[in-house]
Formats: structure tokens, C-alpha cells, sequence
């Protein structure tokens, strides 16, 4: 006898709890709607992030992915090896290796109304050829982002693999010690420091450096910095501490000196930069440039912001600077480059992160003896995510600001949309989100159905060359890895579902 319809469905308990905030009746990430998203991805889609999240949650698996990939490689073959990472890891966060296999996959997301931003997953290469060969191989992943059908173009570029590390390091270092002299020159006598200098306090601390300066040389200093204004701000400051200028001259003691062979790396990397950026802005392609290790970070922040932006932002957002949340300074950096950008007069683009370098950035500072430049928890790091995105969010109704939300954390989400409302920026209106690809897919797909623009960070790139670039990621952003625990429940969850026809596994809502 057919049961037919009388079968009565198995529930499955509820697993786990997700710690976030109650949906609202408008909520778009409700049961259903994560459900909906499941039900419309292949099984064999769904098992392969499972199987991968269940492997990355590992700190084994991860610490020691070198190793595995070597004996791999040895026991099994070079074509065996490369057949199990595009089955697994690497099918799940990259997009493929040609511009044919991207270009499917970027078809894929459009189907549930997902765009993307296409990078050229590489590693640094510290000589002269290999930072030409990346510049060409960013250059074919600009004309993979002309070709998709998708009209907002965007790229990302990390700058690392184009230039001298040594030389990076040195100029960073440079563009540092000018920051900490505007720092002690803004020093006011009760300990303030401000973001600009009076000739008063000017005077004040150059005296304290230069006793034999004279108040007339001191005024005339302050009036060529200032350009005969009344007070000398960070972009006047950092313009004209330049080599040759009268008062890098007497602070030059402070700054490593650059070799002529050096001067000639710069030149050429300048070069390169200006070849991308170039070909971004004659395409309409929106260029993400990546954050990096502090050490190197000034010189990355000073070529994407100083030069990149300032350059190409002036009628229309060419140029996104990445700001990472984890660090001290990020308020106040943003607040010193919104200024820049106002006296330049040029559209802001920022996307904002959490940030990838939490161990290695706290390994320096404790080897190195110097104050760790990150937040001392992960709620201060929310705290200053959600104090940024506030900043952020009324440049962008001011129409000085486009703005990038990348963020796999659901609250973030959550108020990123209720700060649009309240504020009247419409879903079109200059805020984006951002995501990696193969991850968090289940807030991706409902965000794009209910007409908010998201965009996948969607690496590719040869396999063996690019799995190198996801295990340091992997290695560096042990917070993001976090997450793979509640993805796995949330895929293991629908694997059952599918298997044993037992339903009820999202029977609350998340």
C-alpha cells in the first residue's frame, strides 16, 4: 500500500543556535530565504563546501597545508594533484584558470543576481621581470572584466607583487617618520594633538627641535608649507617634505636616505601603477586596491590614495583604498583622508574590511618590541568596523564617498541596510557589499534578490600557482576561518535534508 501523502516528515532538532540578532519582519535572511538559496545549488556543490569547510576549521590542516600539498604532490603526480584541488579547494574559491572557465563561473553568480570583482591571484615575485609579467597578467584580468556582460567593471590589485619589497619597506618607513614629525608638530602644550597646525604651535615645537632657528626662519617655513595660510595641514605637510624642500632639509636626519638605484625601482613602479590605472579609467573598470602588513601599508595607502586617487577620482570613483578595522589608527586615518580628499577635491572610494593580519601583525610587534598597532579584541574591532561604516556612510549620502561594505558578518550586514534607510541612500546609491567567493553565498543571494548590490571576490589564476596565494590567506585571516564552523553546519544540514528527505532543519529561524 502507497503511503503517499500521510508519510508523516521526520524533524531533525536544531543543531545549533546562530548568535546573531533577532530577525525583524523585513528581515531579508530569514529561513526561507536561506532555504530557498540551498534548494536552488547543486548537491554536488553543496558537498564540496561542506567537505572543504569541515578541512579548514582545522588549525592541523591549515598550518601544515605546505606539507600536505608536497607529499600530495609527490605520492600522487602533478596531474592527480591538480585534478583534487579544483575538486575541492580550489573549486570552491577560485574561479577557474582562462578567461573561458571565469567567465562561466561569473555566469553562474549572475544567475542569482550576484556580481563580481575579478583579482589575478599571484604571490610576490621580488625581481624585475616577474613585476612586469604580474602587471600584464592584471592587465588580462582587466580585459576578462571588459569582456563579462556585467556593466559594473570592477578589479582588484594587491601592490606588493609589483614592486621591491625592500624598497617598499624603506619607503614606508620614510612616509611614517613624516606622520609621527606632523604628529609632534600639532602637539599641543596640554598633550592634544591636532589634525592640522597653527603657526603658534608650529613654532612652539620647532624650537624644541632646532634651537638656533630664528621666529622669522620659522614663520617663513610656515608659510611655505602652509602656502601662506593660516594653518598647515596633513596633505600640506606630507606635499612638501619632499627631498630638496628647505624643511626636509633640516628634519632630513629623521628619514632613510633613497639610493639612485632605488629612485629608479620607484620610477618604474610608478610606471606600472599609472599603465593599470590608466587602463582601469579608459575602460570604466573600478579598481580595489588590497591592504597589506603595516610595514608596508603607509607606501601601499600613500600610492592608492596621493597618486591613484587623486588622479583618476575626480569626476567618477576609478580608485577604492581598503581600510582594515583591526587597526588603532583607522578612525583617524580615514578622518586625516577625507580631508585630503575634500582640499583635492576628488570622489573617496573605500571598502572597508575587519582585516586579514591579526597574527602576523601581533607576531611583529612582539619580536620587533614595538606597541601592537591592532585593537586588543575582536568587539573593539566590531566597535571600530561600525564606527567607520557610520563615517563612511554619511560621506557617501554627501555624494563624497562610494563606498565598498566587505563583510561576511551578519549584524554588519544587518545595520549597513538599517543606516541606509535611515539615511535615504538608495540601493543603487553609491553603497556596495562584498564578499569572497564560495562563502556566505546563503546572505550573498538573498542581499541580490532584494536589490542591494553584492559583489563575490572572485580570484583566478593557474592552480599551482594560485593555491599558494589561499593557503597564506587562509593563514593570515584565522578570524574569517572562524566562520567555517557555522557554514558547515549550515551545508551539512541540507546535505541531510537531501539524502534522508528529512525536512524541518531550518525549523527556527537563523
Amino acid at each position: 500500500m502507497s503511503l503517499g501523502n500521510n508519510v508523516r516528515r521526520i524533524v531533525l532538532p536544531v543543531k545549533f543556535r546562530y548568535n546573531y540578532a533577532k530577525p525583524t519582519n523585513e528581515d531579508l535572511f530569514s529561513k526561507d530565504s536561506i532555504s530557498k538559496y540551498l534548494k536552488s545549488e547543486s548537491f554536488k556543490s553543496i558537498a564540496r563546501g561542506w567537505f572543504v569547510y569541515k578541512a579548514i576549521r582545522f588549525d592541523v590542516f591549515t598550518n601544515n597545508a605546505d606539507a600536505i600539498l608536497n607529499w600530495t604532490h609527490k605520492v600522487f603526480g602533478l596531474s592527480v594533484t591538480r585534478w583534487l584541488l579544483k575538486k575541492t579547494i580550489y573549486g570552491q574559491f577560485v574561479a577557474g584558470e582562462d578567461k573561458d572557465e571565469v567567465l562561466k563561473r561569473i555566469k553562474k553568480l549572475e544567475q542569482h543576481k550576484i556580481k563580481f570583482f575579478l583579482s589575478y591571484a599571484a604571490e610576490e615575485r621580488n625581481t624585475e621581470f616577474k613585476f612586469e609579467k604580474i602587471k600584464m597578467n592584471i592587465l588580462d584580468c582587466i580585459s576578462i572584466v571588459i569582456d563579462s556582460s556585467d556593466t559594473d567593471r570592477i578589479t582588484a590589485i594587491k601592490i606588493s607583487p609589483l614592486a621591491p619589497h625592500d624598497l617598499m619597506h624603506k619607503i614606508n618607513s620614510i612616509i611614517q617618520a613624516k606622520h609621527q614629525l606632523f604628529l609632534q608638530m600639532s602637539r599641543q602644550q596640554n598633550g592634544e594633538y591636532l589634525n592640522s597646525i597653527s603657526l603658534q604651535t608650529f613654532q612652539h615645537n620647532m624650537q624644541k627641535i632646532h634651537a638656533t632657528l630664528t621666529s622669522a626662519n620659522i614663520e617663513d617655513l610656515f608659510k611655505q608649507i602652509s602656502g601662506n595660510q593660516h594653518k598647515i595641514t596633513a596633505r600640506r605637510w606630507q606635499d612638501n617634505l619632499v627631498s630638496g624642500s628647505d624643511v626636509y632639509n633640516l628634519l632630513k636626519r629623521n628619514f632613510a636616505e633613497v639610493t639612485s638605484e632605488e629612485k629608479d625601482q620607484l620610477a618604474k613602479f610608478i610606471q606600472r601603477i599609472d599603465e593599470i590605472g590608466n587602463a582601469c579609467k579608459a575602460n570604466n573598470v573600478k579598481v580595489l586596491v588590497d591592504a597589506e602588513q603595516t610595514y608596508i601599508q603607509k607606501f601601499i595607502h600613500q600610492i592608492a590614495v596621493h597618486h591613484m586617487m587623486k588622479k583618476l577620482n575626480k569626476t567618477e570613483c576609478i580608485v577604492y583604498n581598503t581600510y582594515q578595522c583591526l587597526l588603532k589608527e583607522t578612525e583617524e586615518q580615514l578622518k586625516f583622508d577625507l580631508e585630503y580628499a575634500n582640499e583635492e577635491n576628488f570622489i573617496y572610494g573605500l571598502k572597508m574590511v575587519r582585516g586579514a593580519y591579526l597574527v602576523e601583525e601581533r607576531r611583529l610587534a612582539r619580536e620587533m618590541a614595538y606597541p601592537d598597532p591592532t585593537n586588543p579584541t575582536l568587539e573593539a574591532t566590531t566597535e571600530m568596523y561600525h564606527r567607520v561604516m557610520d563615517i563612511c556612510m554619511r560621506e557617501v549620502k554627501r555624494d563624497r564617498m562610494r563606498l565598498m561594505i566587505a563583510t561576511h558578518n551578519l549584524d554588519s550586514v544587518r545595520r549597513a541596510i538599517k543606516q541606509m534607510k535611515l539615511l535615504g541612500i538608495s540601493k543603487g546609491g553609491g553603497v556596495i557589499f562584498g564578499q569572497i567567493l564560495g562563502m556566505c553565498d546563503y546572505l550573498s543571494s538573498p542581499l541580490a534578490q532584494a536589490g542591494y548590490t553584492i559583489h563575490k571576490a572572485v580570484p583566478y589564476g593557474p592552480v599551482m600557482e594560485v593555491i599558494p596565494y589561499l593557503i597564506r590567506r587562509a593563514q593570515e585571516n584565522r578570524s574569517l576561518m572562524e566562520r567555517a564552523n557555522f557554514e558547515r553546519k549550515i551545508l551539512g544540514g541540507e546535505i541531510k535534508d537531501r539524502l534522508f528527505y528529512f525536512g524541518g532543519y531550518f525549523n527556527k529561524t537563523i
